[in-house]
């Protein structure tokens, strides 16, 4: 994290002017303001922190279900993604949260739209296909920001 924050500055203010962008997992956690898994800040692009799952199991590991109506999920047929994860994103504003997920009883955030950067915290690359297509629509979503 250290090593990002010469570059902190340049990275806001790409994603402030709307250069698409897609964070995967920790790529979307480094955005945040903190994290209660060390004392290094964030980039600060995303006002909250990252917290601890308070779930029995962890790390979160394994295929779940994502709920959500964002364009991004047009034409996906199953909405299971995979996640490896044991701390996520919390975000002051609550309207970025684009999705969520269900695990051991907990509702987790798991997408985010900023702007026009998309931050996930399941694994689109380990997803399969649900995971080519969310790709490909991002892909199609990041062109017609350009």
């Amino acid at each position: 994290m250290e090593a990002l924050l010469p570059s902190r500055e340049e990275i806001c203010k790409k994603l402030e002017s709307g250069t698409p962008g897609l964070g995967i997992c920790i790529g979307t956690q480094i955005l945040t303001e903190g994290s209660q898994e060390g004392t290094s800040p964030g980039l600060g692009f995303i006002k909250g922190e990252v917290l601890k799952l308070k779930a029995k199991q962890i790390p979160h590991m394994g295929w779940n279900m994502v709920n959500t109506d964002d364009p991004l999920m047009d034409g996906i047929e199953s909405r299971h993604f995979y996640f490896a994860h044991s701390y996520y994103c919390e975000p002051v504003d609550r309207s970025l949260i684009m999705a969520t997920t269900e695990y051991e009883g907990i509702t987790i955030p798991t997408m985010f739209r900023k702007k026009n950067f998309i931050g996930t915290q399941f694994h689109p690359e380990k997803s399969s296909k649900s995971g080519l297509e969310f790709i490909s629509n991002f892909v199609k979503f990041a062109e017609e920001c350009l």
